[in-house]
Order: C-alpha cells, then sequence, then structure tokens
C-alpha cells in the first residue's frame, strides 16, 4: 500500500532493478534517509523482517550524528582533534552506505529508482531539507505539462527563499500548504499521484485522510458503509494493543527484555492490523479512487479543496481585463453549476421526505455527497484555469506567499 497516511488515519480510524542504461544508484548517507518516500507501515516491515540490519544502520546514523555535534562545537575546525572526529566519522560513513543500500533494496519500492535516489543525494543541505526536496519534485515527476511545469518552477525558488527568511512555525506551515494548494490545483490527477509515491517521509502523513477518503468522487453508499465496517474493526482490534504498548512503556524495574518482547508482538500485532486496513480499503475503492485519493497533495485540508475562486482571488487585486475575463469564465460554468445545484436539491429533497432511521437515508446521504464532491472536482478545475490562464506569475506568487505577508 502506498497511501501510508491511509493505514495510519484508520488506526486512529524502496528499488526498481537498475537497467543497463541506468546510472548506478549513488550510496545515501544517513541524512538522506527522510527523503526517501517511505511510509509508517514499511519502516515497521523493515524493522521486522531485518532487525539485525535497522539496529546496526541506527547506531551507525547516531554515532555519526554525535560525531558532527562534536566537530561543530570545536572553535578551531582544523586542529588536530576535529580532524581526528572527522576521520572517525568518515569511516563510520563508509560503513553504513552498504547498509542504507541493503535497506533499500528490502524496501522494494518501485517508486525508488536511481533517478530519484540520485536527486536525493544532490539536495543541498541547510534547513527544511526534506520540505525543500518534496516541493521541488513537481518539477522532478513526468508527464507535467508545460503551462503548470513552468508556473511552478518560477514560484518554487521564491517560495523556498520565504520559507528559509520566516522564523514563525505557524506561518511557515501555512504558506506551504498553499504551495501544496497551488500543486492541487494545476497538476493533473496523474502526475501529483505520480508525486506523491515520490514524496518524503514527513510528507507521507495526513492528519485530514481520513476525510478525503469519504469525499472521493463517485463514493456509493455500498463502499462508505463498507470503509466504516473497516474503521471499525480497526479501532476495537486495536484498542487493546495500543493500550498495552502505552502500559509496558511506561513500567519500571525487573522484567524489561519480557517488556521488550511483549511491546514487539504488539507492534507486530499493530502492523498486520494496518496492511488489513489499507488492502481492505484499497479492494473498496475502484481504481480511479484509488488514484484520487494519492493525488490529494500532502498538507491539503478538505475545506481547501472546497474552495471557490472568489475565496482563492480574496486579497488579490485584478485589472479591469482581468476580471471582465473572470466574468467571462465564469458565464461559461453556469450550466455546470445548475447540473450540480439541481442534483443537490433532488437528493435534498428525497431526504427531507425520509425518516432518519430509513435504511435508504444512507444512500440518499451519500447521493448529496456524490454531488458535492463532483462538483468540488469542477470547482477545482477552475480554480486551476484561473491561476494558470487569468493571473499573472508574479500575481500567483503573491496569493501563495499572502500568509507571510499578513505577518508584516
Amino acid at each position: 500500500m502506498r497511501r501510508g497516511a491511509l493505514a495510519a488515519c484508520l488506526l486512529l480510524a524502496l528499488a526498481l532493478p537498475v537497467r543497463a542504461d541506468e546510472p548506478a544508484a549513488p550510496a545515501l548517507a544517513a541524512e538522506d534517509w527522510p527523503l526517501l518516500p517511505i511510509n509508517d507501515v514499511e519502516r515497521q516491515e523493515l524493522a521486522r523482517d531485518h532487525p539485525d540490519l535497522v539496529r546496526e544502520a541506527t547506531s551507525l546514523g547516531a554515532r555519526i550524528r554525535k560525531l558532527v555535534g562534536m566537530r561543530a562545537a570545536r572553535k578551531d575546525p582544523d586542529d588536530p582533534a576535529a580532524r581526528a572526529l572527522a576521520e572517525q566519522e568518515h569511516e563510520l560513513r563508509a560503513r553504513l552506505a552498504p547498509l542504507l543500500a541493503r535497506a533499500v533494496e528490502a524496501l522494494d519500492d518501485e517508486a525508488v529508482d536511481a533517478r530519484l535516489l540520485a536527486r536525493i543525494r544532490a539536495v543541498p543541505p541547510g534547513p527544511l531539507r526534506a520540505t525543500r526536496h518534496a516541493m521541488g519534485l513537481v518539477t522532478f515527476v513526468e508527464d507535467v505539462p508545460e503551462e503548470p511545469r513552468a508556473l511552478l518552477a518560477y514560484v518554487l525558488p521564491r517560495v523556498e527563499g520565504a520559507l528559509l527568511a520566516l522564523e514563525d512555525e505557524a506561518v511557515r506551515r501555512e504558506l506551504e500548504r498553499r504551495y501544496w494548494r497551488l500543486v492541487d490545483y494545476v497538476l493533473p490527477e496523474a502526475p501529483r499521484a505520480a508525486l506523491h509515491r515520490r514524496l518524503p517521509t514527513s510528507h507521507q502523513k495526513s492528519e485530514t485522510a481520513l476525510q478525503h477518503l469519504f469525499l472521493l468522487p463517485g463514493l456509493s453508499a455500498s463502499q462508505a458503509v463498507r470503509l466504516r465496517g473497516v474503521l471499525e474493526e480497526v479501532q476495537a482490534q486495536a484498542s487493546p494493543d495500543q493500550a498495552l504498548v502505552k502500559r509496558l512503556q511506561g513500567e519500571q524495574g525487573d522484567g524489561a527484555g519480557a517488556r521488550r518482547r511483549e511491546i514487539q508482538a504488539a507492534t507486530h500485532r499493530l502492523l498486520a492490523l494496518q496492511r488489513w486496513a489499507g488492502t481492505q480499503a484499497r479492494e473498496i475503492l475502484t481504481p480511479a479512487q484509488w488514484q484520487a485519493f494519492e493525488a490529494i497533495p500532502p498538507r491539503v485540508r478538505v475545506e481547501d479543496r472546497k474552495a471557490t475562486s472568489v475565496d482563492l482571488l480574496k486579497g488579490l487585486t485584478l485589472t479591469d481585463a482581468q476580471r471582465a475575463r473572470l466574468a467571462t469564465m465564469r458565464d461559461g460554468l453556469r450550466e455546470v453549476r445548475e447540473t450540480y445545484r439541481r442534483r443537490r436539491a433532488e437528493a435534498a429533497g428525497g431526504m427531507q421526505a425520509m425518516d432518519p432511521d430509513d435504511p435508504a437515508m444512507a444512500a440518499a446521504q451519500m447521493e448529496m455527497a456524490g454531488a458535492e464532491a463532483d462538483a468540488n472536482v469542477e470547482q477545482r478545475r477552475f480554480n486551476g484555469r484561473v491561476l494558470l490562464e487569468l493571473l499573472r506569475p508574479d500575481q500567483v506568487v503573491a496569493w501563495v506567499l499572502a500568509p507571510a505577508h499578513k505577518q508584516r
């Protein structure tokens, strides 16, 4: 299962063979590991199936980080002690590289090939490394049309600069969310799904994934009921092991080995439950719905995907020509808007005549939600046209950077 956020939310409710014409995969360093597209399930499976490998790699990584800190604390970075620390670090990195290569092979994720590994290795060090890598992937994935690719290539360095200049973490998160909303609006679904499969670990989770799941276009009442059943089953089976792990982790005294074994066994049961939930969800959804789910960019909330062009343009100053063009574009949507208005009205009218306990009420509610979800797809497409066809690139940058401007 690739949409790692799905299994995580249900619980709370990497390598292709290198072809002869491909470059050899570069050796990863410890600091590159968080940039790999690994979700929580894959991490746990790797630790379960290759415990010695994970234990040794983790230990070497911790020792390397300690040596880096010791070198940074020295006043003279070229004194004998500092050089000795550098030699130790170099030795440990040489020991770590083949372990990381084995770990990547063990993950066996088709999204990770020599090209992506080379890109990860080339990401410059510095603050927000994973965030900047994730954002830059929009110009890395294939099949991105030229117009959105050019716009994102223009916006990206300006957003990176603003992120690095910001100190307020909340404003930084909001700015990043604006950027991913732009990606959601202007990129077609297929490259957005390909993008998701290459996002780093830090961008694999979504606190609102469950809400997105129940608002997928075309979701039927039967699918919704089955998804809720999976959720309830996971919650029921996970609660005892979650409580057990929490209690054992807080206990002190003798029997540390026995506690560790119990925690490990409970963790493996939770892992199996996660995997089952993801498999069940994928079987319930159609391939088109699964791709639509995968295609939702990180950080994007349900309310972001419901935003109208009025919401989108709030705070931006348009020229007279732009306002006239916008009016024409909106007029072109009149028939589409009327179609969805009728669908919602028909669903609402049917619900009014039903008793709350009527079994048909769930189907009517899903019809209403389905009409809303399909209308939201059209609205996001329109928002994408506004950003690509109506606004100048500098206006798009101003929209993305609006959270930072409010801080001033």
